[in-house]
């Protein structure tokens, strides 16, 4: 037996016929005359979440803030981050872990870049200019790396036993 189809829509007049510029069906919600499955809007989140700051090689960071938002909508996942800590332990390479969803994966090459808005406690040397971060696809975490001048990325290991970070990164989940 096949599924009824049952569609809700918002109509409007405009000046000259009823539109139909929305329509909740069984797949979510839909726009104009689409009607298909793959189209539709069918999720909808927002929340916290408890991040954590670790080495990729061991230890952690001891967080005494832990302010992390997200808002989901569809497979698109936008997160807002205030992390702070008064102790580091960490070897290896920064990462900030626990994002609350997977990053999308369709290859080895998918990566999300994040905006650092803010950050005190990250040794960048004179060597380097920058601190970035990525958020490669199949993963739950943001690696920091430090960039210098026709060089590729260094592994950012050097930050300090109290600091401040805040982060945003926008990327596509698998579902």
């Amino acid at each position: 037996a096949t599924a009824a189809s049952t569609t809700f829509g918002f109509h409007h007049w405009n000046n000259s016929s009823w539109a139909n510029p929305v329509n909740i069906t069984r797949d979510g919600i839909a726009f104009n005359t689409d009607t298909a499955e793959a189209n539709a809007l069918d999720d909808y989140e927002e929340g916290t979440f408890n991040a954590a700051m670790s080495g990729s090689t061991g230890g952690l960071f001891s967080l005494n803030q832990n302010k992390c938002f997200y808002t989901k909508v569809g497979r698109m996942v936008s997160l807002s981050m205030m992390l702070q800590w008064s102790a580091n332990t960490t070897t290896g390479s920064v990462r900030i872990t626990n994002l609350p969803f997977v990053v999308f994966n369709t290859d080895t090459l998918y990566r999300a870049a994040p905006s650092i808005g803010y950050v005190n406690g990250a040794d960048v040397t004179s060597n380097y200019r920058q601190l970035i971060g990525t958020a490669s696809g199949n993963g739950s975490q943001i690696d920091f790396f430090l960039l210098a001048d026709n060089a590729a990325p260094s592994s950012s290991n050097s930050w300090s036993s109290s600091g401040e970070i805040q982060v945003s990164i926008t990327y596509f989940t698998n579902s």
